[in-house]
């Protein structure tokens, strides 16, 4: 190889590598900003709750020639699910459906929670210790949603109505 076409390549190598620490740098300030504003506190009041269990079948699985209800002998299993109908500080009324969190299961937020009762938490799905950035399970809140998904974990009570 000429030297003329060393020095080509090499200003070619330099220029790739220099373009990718300058967009990896750009994508972690953006990484960085938008976890900022996905942890921005949304309050609100609990105008209505909903729970509900409900046996649902196990679908069949075949493998290899063999039917199998899921590797095990059950037909059907419990599914439960966890809406709450919320008013936002800012007078927004929507729907907020509650999905098991890391390691607190939406069964134990629905014994703190009732009507009247006041929650936070956070507008949008960034989560600090996760590798992908985000839980796609849930929902980023905007202006115009009407409806969200939330993680269990991921909601506070800030206050509940003791009116006994």
């Amino acid at each position: 190889m000429k030297l003329r076409n060393k020095i080509i390549v090499g200003v070619i190598i330099a220029s790739t590598i220099g373009g990718c620490a300058k967009g990896c740098k750009n994508f972690h300030r953006f990484k960085r900003i938008r976890y900022e504003q996905s942890q921005q506190p949304i309050e609100a009041i609990v105008l209505n709750e909903s729970y509900e269990n409900r046996l649902s079948p196990v679908p069949e699985k075949h493998i290899s020639g063999l039917v199998s209800q899921a590797y095990s002998n059950e037909t059907v299993k419990l599914e439960s699910s966890y809406t709450l109908k919320i008013k936002t500080e800012n007078g927004k009324i929507m729907g907020l459906s509650v999905i098991d969190g890391e390691n607190i299961k939406k069964e134990s937020l629905d014994q703190l929670i009732e009507k009247g009762s006041k929650i936070e938490f956070p507008k949008g799905n960034y989560i600090k210790n996760n590798p992908f950035g985000r839980d796609f399970r849930e929902t980023w809140i905007y202006e115009d949603t009407q409806t969200a998904t939330k993680r269990a974990d991921r909601i506070k009570v800030l206050y509940k109505n003791n009116n006994f």
